[in-house]
């Protein structure tokens, strides 16, 4: 089963959004999120992460460039939000 459904999220005090599109598989959650605009390609050039949410609490793997890692970190956080309140208003 897929969910799609826009999303924003707070990193470094400034408010971005991202398109999410969610796969479930039995109790595993594979997430992709892909940026919307251009303010964090320095961050994550080609604008779109991967990622299980089952892995919150993993090391962080070695990052590509500084800061991914807080930006994967803002979208999970703001992606387990989502999950928990679905209609709810604001998701920051």
């Amino acid at each position: 089963m897929s969910q799609i459904f826009t999303l924003d999220f707070t990193y470094r005090h400034f408010v971005h959004s991202a398109i999410v599109t969610i796969r479930s598989q039995g109790c595993d959650h594979r997430v992709s999120a892909q940026l919307l605009g251009n303010n964090l390609r320095h961050i994550v050039p080609e604008g779109e992460l991967s990622f299980r949410l089952s892995n919150a609490t993993r090391q962080p793997a070695a990052a590509p460039r500084p800061g991914y890692n807080e930006v994967e970190q803002a979208i999970r956080a703001a992606v387990i939000r989502y999950l928990r309140h679905p209609a709810g208003g604001s998701l920051r």
